[in-house]
């Protein structure tokens, strides 16, 4: 493209005023032409670099890259891309093509980027390219299959290296020992079967992904990584936590699949307390009918735990336990720290909380987020609705759940056991009859074939924006106006109908909802008769 055009799209780029804010737009040319880029990914990246050091807590860096983003969007060096969901057009940018030949042209000299990225290259560009200048490359999405075998570049300011979703067998094992700068090195989604030897001297490495690696069987020792903060080894042939680990006293995020017999290095980890700051912890338990307590029974010494996933664990029937019969300390009690819990193919899972017919501890869920449940065949019942007892609303902060594929599962939201006196006395009052999810705005239900009610009561919703119910069959919903999700199941409609003092409330505070449900009802009652 002609210079002087980039030369005038540059003036937005110039006008930014802000050396940082310029530095965060220009890492979006490493990714490929059209290329959607999660907002949450950008934002890792930024922190990972220490472009937003200048805050000091996760939350207000979290915050302060979704504002960069914003702004970047308004000055339309980015825009609103659409991500693998309809729903996620507001999670991801890209670049428009115009703009990123832009930024490609401002990285030719400083800073200096090397972007091949989605170019259907086939070999890694020659060591004479991999001079001193370059600080970040990226290669990432073509078909390398191999690095030449004694190809070791001297890029002594490279700090970030991408060479993630491509078909790369091997790795020389001295190609990073010049690389000393090294902080974010992405080998995702490739072919090695072990991680050179030189990576254990990268000492500047924050973040390591190795993610989707199915072949990768070998990484070296990590304890001199002392700056890692991130490791992700999820969806490799990785059994064991790697030697090294319990040095790694600035480590946030750990996603792995180790099996139970191969723990020592991991419960070593545990011991030193490191593991007291982990933000993000995702895992699967290898060996069928290992349990989460027996296996990891310090877990919930995590007390900045703010994201977890559990995948694929065999045996495991509950997430939280608070049966006085259970001896062992209640795993991720009270899970009041997590915002994101995804639950994917545990096949003997039973409910998320054991509760032994008591209501669970004060604080469990309390400040989840984001729920996400995919095949979980055996679940029947999802959360009890006695934790409201614990707190202003049930699950105050949720926003967004997603249930899918759970076979068995009949209803979402539910009594877990006979109600005692002190429930009936409670219920009286037509405002303890309602389930309140006041920040709830994203609703999916898809693939239930026996769900049959989401709430045993009414369901106040007064944020939601986007509810999608597919393949759920014997659910029927009464169709209000206003904030309502009213299951219409036998059951809960006849509860409704005897409850005066709640119809009355209705009737005061939400008219018209009471007019709609009444009419139902009436309907109902009609054809109940005349069969």
């Amino acid at each position: 493209m002609d210079n002087n055009i980039l030369l005038k799209l540059k003036v937005s780029y110039d006008r930014l005023n802000d050396r940082n804010l310029q530095l965060c737009f220009l890492n979006c040319v490493l990714y490929p032409e059209d290329y959607p880029i999660w907002r949450e990914t950008l934002i890792e990246l930024w922190i990972m670099e220490g472009l937003l050091d200048d805050v000091e807590s996760r939350h207000d860096q979290v915050n302060k890259g979704h504002s960069i983003i914003n702004k970047l969007e308004n000055v339309c060096l980015l825009q609103s891309a659409i991500g693998p969901e309809p729903s996620d057009s507001d999670c991801c940018v890209k670049m428009h093509d115009l703009i990123r030949d832009m930024a490609i042209f401002i990285t030719r000299d400083n800073p200096r980027f090397i972007v091949k990225a989605g170019m259907h290259l086939e070999e890694v560009p020659g060591e004479e390219n991999w001079t001193e200048d370059p600080v970040k490359i990226s290669l990432m999405g073509n078909k390398i299959q191999e690095i030449p075998c004694q190809m070791s570049p001297r890029c002594s300011n490279l700090s970030v290296l991408f060479l993630q979703n491509n078909p790369l067998k091997k790795i020389p094992n001295t190609f990073f020992t010049h690389m000393t700068s090294v902080t974010l090195l992405d080998l995702s989604a490739t072919e090695i079967e072990t991680l050179p030897d030189s990576v254990a001297n990268l000492e500047s490495l924050r973040l390591l992904l190795l993610q989707f690696c199915a072949e990768l069987v070998y990484v070296p020792s990590l304890s001199k990584l002392t700056k890692l903060k991130v490791l992700n080894l999820y969806g490799t042939k990785i059994d064991e936590a790697p030697m090294g680990i319990e040095g790694l006293s600035h480590l946030e995020e750990i996603s792995c699949g180790w099996k139970v017999t191969h723990l020592n290095a991991f419960n070593r980890y545990i011991e030193c307390q490191h593991f007291r700051q982990l933000r993000y912890y995702g895992f699967w338990l290898r060996e069928p009918g290992a349990s989460l307590g027996s296996a990891i029974p310090s877990l919930y010494d995590a007390i900045e735990l703010k994201n977890l996933h559990i995948r694929e664990c065999k045996g495991l029937e509950y997430i939280s336990s608070h049966s006085q019969s259970i001896s062992l300390p209640s795993i991720l009690t009270p899970l009041g720290t997590v915002e994101y819990l995804e639950l994917f193919g545990l096949c003997d899972l039973r409910g998320l909380i054991k509760v032994g017919g008591e209501a669970p501890a004060s604080g469990t869920f309390s400040h989840l987020g984001t729920f996400i449940i995919e095949k979980c065949s055996r679940i029947k019942k999802l959360f009890p609705i006695n934790m409201v007892k614990q707190q202003q609303s049930l699950l105050p902060y949720l926003e967004y759940i997603k249930v899918s594929g759970c076979e068995e599962l009949e209803e979402i939201f539910t009594e877990t056991c006979e109600p005692s006196l002190s429930d009936v006395i409670e219920a009286i009052n037509p405002t303890n009859a309602i389930i309140s999810l006041p920040k709830v705005r994203i609703l999916k239900l898809l693939d239930l074939p026996n769900l049959k009610s989401i709430c045993c009561r009414p369901l106040l919703c007064s944020s939601l924006q986007n509810f999608c119910k597919e393949e759920c069959p014997k659910l029927n919903l009464v169709p209000l106006s206003g904030p309502f999700l009213c299951d219409s199941s036998p059951s809960s409609l006849s509860s409704l109908h005897n409850n005066e003092q709640w119809w009355q409330w209705l009737k005061q505070h939400y008219p018209h909802d009471a007019h709609l449900l009444q009419s139902y009802m009436d309907i109902q009652q009609t054809e109940s008769y005349q069969a």
